[in-house]
């Protein structure tokens, strides 16, 4: 029998909560239920993110050398220029979780090549069609592989008991934030209104707010995939905002209430339309929740992802291929 091989998925120190280093986590704990060798590596060394079980492995790159001959390397898109500095002569995976990132550790003057088509690249993978298009149009003849990424449906449940709530993720889009929350008190659209920022908490708690607020606004304008928003709506939030890219597969007609990424007034003016439609037929509001919740959570269901990520390892270690195909 051959040697089986290592999976090691490089991540960032993150100490507060972060949906991307989340995901890489959650990729890691279903390898090795699945009985792979896999672990997530840090930088420093006893760093572990603190929000993860404890049962998925975690260790330092000065506490594991990677076999050249076997092992995979993944890492994530943040790392830019410095992707495939540790084993270096490993193969390696690329998952590009928010394609906007992708060139943000790259100087405009200082031009470095990314690895995304050379030789020991075996896959790019990423997390919407959005990201897709945008890594295949940036890296022409490369196939980047789509997989899905969950909302945690054991979490993030609709409730019918609504408050006058809204609720934000302020870490992106603050300056929107201010200006469209200045401009419903200006006009007196949020007396009776509680507005409640997410930001920095576990996901037990983004998830009770979420499931009791009315309103998401969606504030981001580059966002990979946009769990934020598709978590608001697993809840049965009315989300109202921009898609930020990656969110436009799921802030549909019927389902959300997109507009223009940096038209604040178009935002205001929906949020007090909907505040509006709730004092008046509550009922209408809380079925278009409904319906988000119920698309989200099936499409971006928990067990959608731990098939795509079986599925992916599977051809990967079976039938290695190479990111570019022309």
């Amino acid at each position: 029998m051959g040697v089986e091989p290592h999976i090691w998925y490089v991540c960032p120190d993150a100490q507060p909560p972060v949906g991307g280093v989340q995901v890489i986590y959650r990729h890691v704990g279903e390898l090795t239920r699945s009985g792979y060798r896999a672990a997530v590596v840090h930088e420093r060394p006893g760093f572990r993110y603190p929000w993860a079980p404890p049962q998925i492995p975690a260790l330092s790159r000065d506490e594991v050398e990677p076999d050249p001959a076997h092992d995979v390397v993944v890492w994530p898109e943040v790392y830019g220029p410095a992707i495939g500095t540790w084993g270096p002569n490993c193969r390696r995976v690329i998952f590009n979780q928010n394609a906007f990132y992708t060139f943000s550790s790259c100087d405009f003057f200082d031009p470095q090549s990314l690895p995304y088509q050379d030789a020991r690249t075996m896959a790019v993978i990423t997390v919407s069609e959005h990201n897709r298009r945008w890594l295949e149009y940036a890296f022409p003849g490369l196939r980047a592989r789509r997989i899905t990424v969950a909302i945690d449906d054991r979490l993030f449940t609709p409730s019918s008991q609504k408050v006058t709530r809204i609720c934000l993720m302020p870490r992106k889009g603050a300056d929107a934030a201010n200006q469209v929350l200045h401009i419903l008190r200006q006009r007196g659209a949020l007396e009776g209104v509680e507005v409640v920022p997410i930001d920095g908490r576990p996901s037990v708690e983004v998830a009770a707010v979420m499931r009791e607020s009315l309103i998401f606004a969606a504030l981001s304008s580059q966002e990979g995939f946009g769990l934020p928003a598709a978590e608001a709506m697993a809840c049965g939030c009315v989300v109202v905002g921009y898609d930020g890219g990656g969110g436009a597969e799921f802030m549909r007609r019927g389902l959300a209430y997109r507009v223009p990424t940096g038209d604040v007034i178009a935002v205001a003016a929906r949020v007090e339309q909907v505040l509006a439609e709730w004092r008046r037929r509550p009922t209408r509001v809380l079925a278009m929740g409904q319906r988000a919740s119920r698309f989200v959570r099936e499409r971006y269901s928990l067990q959608r992802e731990r098939d795509d990520i079986l599925k992916l390892w599977q051809q990967l270690l079976t039938s290695p291929s190479r990111a570019r195909t022309s």
